[in-house]
């Protein structure tokens, strides 16, 4: 997780039971996944990247790197190949995209996985994680006594 999501704990919790109990507690990585992303080749862009460090028009389908869900055999595995993939430092692509391709690793993103706070502060918290993009505490407390309101009464369908 990165410092601005804020985790939906009472709706984490009894998901990864689910996935737990039903048997589907290994090759598991979940995310938000971006599939239609370039390359930034404008150099004063802080997400620069030079054709030599990477030379496609288009990255691999990867995890975007705020959150994600990993089992700890893909975990291992993922640090396993990282000793024969050269890296690159932009890590969510190169670690969910290079390594899980390298692995056959099957990237999935529930329908409610994650959301942007901002669109989620006074309704029903049905989303594993939120965004928090401008980093606003007040919008954090205020979505997260949304969560704790409704954790008890919520019926979120996965």
């Amino acid at each position: 997780m990165d410092d601005d999501i804020i985790i939906n704990i009472p709706l984490v919790v009894p998901y990864l039971a689910e996935k737990l109990k039903a048997g589907k507690s290994v090759n598991v990585l979940e995310c938000k996944t971006i599939t239609e992303n370039i390359p930034v080749r404008e150099r004063n862009n802080k997400w620069f990247i030079t054709p030599e460090e990477y030379p496609f028009t288009k990255f691999l389908p990867y995890c975007a790197g705020h959150s994600s869900i990993m089992s700890i055999d893909v975990v291992r595995k993922m640090y396993r190949a990282s000793k024969n993939v050269p890296y690159l430092w932009l890590e969510d692509v190169y670690g969910s995209g290079f390594l899980s391709l390298l692995l056959k690793l099957n990237m999935f993103m529930p329908k409610f996985y994650f959301e942007p706070v901002i669109s989620s502060l006074y309704d029903k918290p049905c989303s594993l994680f939120y965004l928090n993009i401008f980093k606003n505490e007040s919008n954090a407390l205020v979505l997260w006594n949304t969560i704790t309101k409704y954790e008890k009464r919520l019926n979120c369908m996965y």
